[in-house]
């Protein structure tokens, strides 16, 4: 991916996002944090982009902390020079979407879906949520690998999903029916 790629693809994004919660003030706030967010985690895929437009960048990752998206490291370090953790995708997207009781919720159960991540660890509520909510699936090992770097097309399928797609709404198999999604969507290309 390119910066120009990136570019519409966050255009696109958000335009079919408008589109569907027009009449809804704090869901199009939501959107635009939410459309920021997927376009700093997609310039995470493609370093030349990242270096081409730091400042953008920079500008989106404020945004997203100011939302108490992205708080950082115990130092406050956001590491924008990482890819990011699926365990960090999961607290993001709930977040965005507006979940957050959600995962309030799911952290005071303390009950995990998956066998690798432990009933303390910090994102369980976050992944229960996104889980929940059908953003996120874990392996058919029974693992969600929460310290795992995102893959390109798992993001494009927490688009997609996250747009309000399901798996039965796609035709193919995994991962191309999510990214044959995202083309007829023209969230890549606009």
């Amino acid at each position: 991916l390119d910066n120009a790629h990136i570019e519409r693809f966050c255009k696109r994004l958000s335009e079919i996002l408008k589109r569907r919660e027009k009449t809804m003030k704090s869901t199009l706030k939501q959107m635009i944090v939410f459309t920021a967010c997927l376009f700093l985690c997609i310039c995470f895929f493609s370093s030349k982009s990242y270096s081409l437009n730091t400042s953008y960048y920079l500008r989106a990752a404020q945004v997203l902390r100011e939302k108490n998206v992205m708080v950082g490291d115990t130092k406050g370090n956001l590491n924008l020079d990482k890819p990011l953790k699926r365990s960090e995708i999961s607290k993001m997207i709930v977040i965005l979407l507006g979940k957050k009781k959600l995962a309030e919720h799911y952290l005071n159960l303390r009950k995990t879906s998956f066998k690798d991540v432990k009933t303390n660890y910090w994102g369980l509520g976050y992944i229960e949520a996104a889980r929940s909510l059908g953003i996120l699936t874990g392996y058919p090992d029974g693992n969600f690998r929460p310290e795992q770097y995102l893959k390109i097309e798992e993001l494009t399928a927490i688009v997609v999903r996250a747009l309000g797609f399901k798996e039965s709404d796609l035709k193919g198999k995994w991962p191309l029916n999510y990214v044959q999604k995202a083309f007829d969507l023209n969230l890549y290309y606009n």
